[in-house]
């Protein structure tokens, strides 16, 4: 009796993979190549959320799909963010009579410094606004739109008026960060942005290419 109880306490039982799993980390792998942030808004999304939860707690894949939620539910913040942002931008920009910057010269910025793990420690021109979103919405802050000419309209961010924020990111109380929908387009110096007020609400002069 005593050696069953041994070989029977020495059986473990191996947790089995899940097929929603694999159903789910395929779609949503198809779905980000081919969308990017935005994939986070489509409906697709929700179906493979759906197959993530229905992961069983014993299966081997139920922390994967934990961690693929969680992308999935900072994605969709950062997208709604990015959103609001633009819906603003454009509401500003139809109002008459209201201010709009224009300007062309990108600008390196300051040095992009990284962080211990090796990431950017400062917004830099190409990060995904989703992940611009998560890093660095605590110390920038949306700012009034920019009119690239060329390029049309972007929303612009600057840095908020904290002291752990300036250490963070010094320089950057002198610089703007510009975005569009998918990306930062540019970082450049405050001083470098020109202030046009439209004529009687008509649409702003627009600026030649400094040559």
């Amino acid at each position: 009796m005593a050696t069953c109880l041994v070989l029977l306490s020495g059986c473990h039982k191996k947790r089995a993979p899940s097929e929603q799993f694999a159903q789910a980390h395929a779609q949503f792998t198809r779905l980000y190549a081919a969308k990017l942030d935005d994939s986070f808004g489509d409906p697709q999304m929700a179906i493979i959320e759906q197959l993530l939860q229905q992961v069983p707690e014993d299966s081997a894949d139920f922390s994967g799909a934990q961690e693929v939620l969680g992308r999935i539910r900072e994605g969709r913040l950062a997208l709604e963010a990015s959103n609001q942002a633009r819906q603003t931008a454009e509401k500003q920009a139809l109002a008459g009579g209201s201010y709009q910057r224009m300007d062309y010269r990108p600008s390196s910025g300051p040095p992009s410094a990284q962080t211990e793990d090796g990431g950017v420690a400062h917004p830099t021109a190409g990060m995904p606004l989703g992940e611009f979103n998560v890093r660095f919405a605590n110390c920038f802050q949306s700012s009034d739109p920019i009119n690239v000419i060329g390029q049309g309209m972007m929303n612009s961010w600057e840095l908020k008026d904290i002291a752990n924020c300036r250490d963070r990111h010094p320089g950057f109380d002198a610089q703007i960060v510009i975005t569009d929908a998918r990306q930062v387009a540019m970082v450049m110096p405050k001083s470098a942005v020109e202030w046009r007020l439209p004529d009687g609400g008509a649409p702003p002069k627009e600026t030649q290419r400094p040559r």
